[in-house]
Parts: C-alpha cells; structure tokens; sequence
C-alpha cells in the first residue's frame, strides 16, 4: 500500500528542509506530519518519496528547533529493533519486547498455625465456606483450596 500525504512545508521541499525557517505554527504541524509519516511506515505502509531514516532525520532537525525556541518536546518517535539510527538517539525510546509473565509460585506459603487452622476448620466444621476458612485464616480462597488438597483434606 503506497500513501501521500496533504503538502506540508515538510513535503513541499524535502531536500532544502530547514525548519529554522518557519514560523512556529508551521514547525508544530510539521512535527506532527512527521510522525504521521513515522507512523504510516511503522504500520508498513510505502511513502512515496520516505525512508525510515528520513523521516527519522527530518524529525530529529525539528525537535532540535523546537527545543531551540523553548518548546517543549514529549513525543519521542518509538524506534524498532529493524531500525537503529547511528550513534544513541537522545530522549528517544527503544522498543522492547513484552516482559515475560512472572513465574506463578509453584506453592502458597502459609504458617503452621494457619495451616493447622485450615485443616481444623475443614475436618471440624464441614459447613464452614471457603470464603470464612480464607477469612478466618488471613488468605485467599485459592490458599485455602490449595492446603486443603495438599493436606488431603478434598
């Protein structure tokens, strides 16, 4: 899928693109047309006329201007790990993948007496609900079942 954008200052004139030229107004909505840009081509959509590093490049030259005129800038481009720019991008953040879930504990841990009150509670009061064990015992109901099958009480 190929896209052209609206004419921005930024796409008028890519090769002589100086935003130390433009007024303020223009240099914000050529900032956004960047990461529109930035965006469409993360999504792998093909700009006509864009690279990745262009747009990259171009969006590092307005952020300089931006912080140059007291603006302050807080929309880092998202980089990929299929594209690193030379040398470290500053304030810019690097993708990394998902985090993998945290191992479940392989067991509940639960004091003596707690346990000692499980099994009191099960072999003794045979109404008594889950709910009230875990309550009366300071634990979940996942605990409580937990013990109970472990102290083959179920």
């Amino acid at each position: 899928m190929e896209c052209i954008l609206k004419t921005s200052n930024l796409l008028k004139n890519k090769s002589n693109y100086n935003p130390s030229d433009l007024d303020t107004k223009v240099l914000v909505d050529d900032h956004n047309h960047a990461h529109a840009l930035w965006s469409s081509i993360r999504a792998g959509t093909k700009i006509k006329g864009w690279s990745k590093e262009e747009v990259y490049n171009v969006h590092e030259l307005i952020v300089k201007e931006m912080i140059r005129r007291g603006l302050k800038h807080k929309t880092p481009l998202l980089l990929s790990s299929r594209f690193k720019p030379a040398g470290k991008p500053k304030g810019f953040y690097i993708e990394q993948p998902p985090a993998a879930p945290k191992p479940v504990k392989p067991y509940i841990q639960l004091t003596d007496p707690q346990k000692a009150l499980i099994m009191y509670r099960t072999k003794v009061s045979t109404e008594m609900s889950l709910s009230t064990i875990a309550s009366e015992v300071g634990c979940s109901k996942p605990a409580v079942i937990y013990w109970q099958n472990k102290l083959g009480l179920r």
